[in-house]
């Protein structure tokens, strides 16, 4: 059965929850990037569960530079979870993307394949070692080109 959901970030604004309601059967919501929270993310889980909206993951989006970085994302996103009250059935997934790599070569740090799997390995690996479902949000691009199937195959994946 196909099933309709709904990724949102503080990017969507105010978000009319009642309507919302009537058009998808499950949330997926961005927690937040580097160690900062989505300044939407608890009012979007309160939004959610007002309107008996399941949210069936959130996700992280990765400014890491380091495996380091990778895994201290993995740890802020965790205590954001935590706070907002979700289970360890919720989905976290990892999202490694263009601005990543934009973002990392203004610090003067590229970014390529190997670093790609690498953060998503360490953080991924982290949200399992908490307990947690870990998966991997691409798109086509990414998945073809930054990504090995032993990485895909080892999380949930979520293609964009």
């Amino acid at each position: 059965m196909l099933k309709k959901g709904i990724d949102i970030s503080q990017w969507q604004g105010a978000v009319d929850f009642s309507k919302v309601t009537q058009n998808v059967d499950f949330a997926i919501l961005r927690e937040g990037y580097r160690k900062t929270t989505d300044k939407k993310f608890l009012e979007y889980v309160q939004g959610c569960r007002n309107h008996n909206i399941p949210i069936h993951g959130v996700y992280h989006f990765c400014y890491a530079l380091s495996s380091n970085d990778a895994r201290e994302e993995a740890k802020a996103c965790i205590s954001n979870v935590k706070k907002a009250g979700l289970g360890k059935d919720t989905i976290i997934f990892f999202d490694f993307e263009y601005d990543t790599v934009k973002r990392a070569a203004e610090k003067g740090v590229k970014l390529g394949r190997s670093e790609c799997i690498l953060f998503t390995q360490t953080f991924c690996d982290y949200i399992q070692s908490q307990g947690y479902k870990a998966g991997v949000y691409a798109n086509l691009d990414y998945y073809k080109n930054m990504y090995d199937k032993a990485t895909i195959d080892k999380y949930i994946f979520w293609l964009a």
